[in-house]
C-alpha cells in the first residue's frame, strides 16, 4: 500500500487552471479541427490527473497508465490521425524495452550508491507513463518530452541539492504544455 498526503486544494486548482489556460491559449493561437482539440483536451486532462496523483502519492498505478494507453489507442483509430495503431504499439513497445532497461540500471546504480537494496530513483510507473504517451504521440516526440523532463529534474536537483526531486509526471506535463503552446501538431 502506497501512502502519501492528499493533494492540497490550491495545488489541484493550480494544475487545472494551468491546463485549461494551456489548452485555451494553444488552440486560440493555432486553431485546428475538433478531433484534434478533443484529443488535446483528453491528453492534458489525463496528464493533469496523473501528475496530481504522482505529486500526492509518489506513484503511478498500472490501471491509470493502462487507461491512458487505451484512450490513446482509441484515438489512433479516428480518421485523419497522423499516428496509426501499429506505429503507436511499436513505439510503446520500443519505449517499454528501452525504459525498462534504463529503470533497472538506474535503480541498481542508485542502490549501490545509497548502500540500500530498496532505494529507488526511478519508479516503474514513470516507465509505464512514457509507454502510454507513445500511444498518443510519436516515439520521437515522447523521447523529446522525456529528455526535457529529465533535464528539468536535473536542473531542480542542481539548484536545490538538499531537497528531494519531484516526480517525473509533473515535469512531463510541463513539457507537454510547452509543446502544445508552441503549436506542434498532435
Amino acid at each position: 500500500e502506497k501512502g502519501g498526503q492528499p493533494l492540497p486544494a490550491r495545488a489541484a486548482a493550480a494544475l487545472l487552471w494551468g491546463g485549461g489556460l494551456t489548452l485555451s491559449t494553444g488552440q486560440w493561437l493555432h486553431p485546428t479541427d475538433w478531433p484534434v482539440i478533443l484529443k488535446t483536451l483528453l491528453l492534458v486532462s489525463f496528464m493533469l490527473q496523473l501528475s496530481a496523483l504522482d505529486l500526492a502519492n509518489n506513484w503511478l498505478p498500472l490501471e491509470f497508465c493502462l487507461s491512458l494507453s487505451a484512450a490513446g489507442l482509441l484515438f489512433t483509430l479516428l480518421p485523419g490521425n497522423t499516428l496509426t495503431p501499429t506505429r503507436a504499439i511499436q513505439g510503446a513497445a520500443i519505449m517499454l524495452v528501452l525504459m525498462s532497461l534504463t529503470w533497472w540500471g538506474l535503480n541498481r546504480l542508485w542502490q549501490w550508491r545509497c548502500h540500500n537494496p530498496e532505494a529507488e530513483c526511478l519508479g516503474f510507473g514513470d516507465v509505464l507513463l512514457l509507454c502510454a504517451l507513445c500511444c498518443w504521440l510519436p516515439l520521437p516526440c515522447v523521447s523529446l518530452l522525456a529528455t526535457g523532463a529529465w533535464c528539468l529534474l536535473l536542473l531542480h536537483s542542481v539548484l536545490q541539492p538538499g531537497r528531494p526531486a519531484l516526480p517525473v509526471a509533473p515535469y512531463l506535463l510541463f513539457c507537454l504544455c510547452c509543446t502544445l503552446l508552441s503549436g506542434a501538431p498532435l
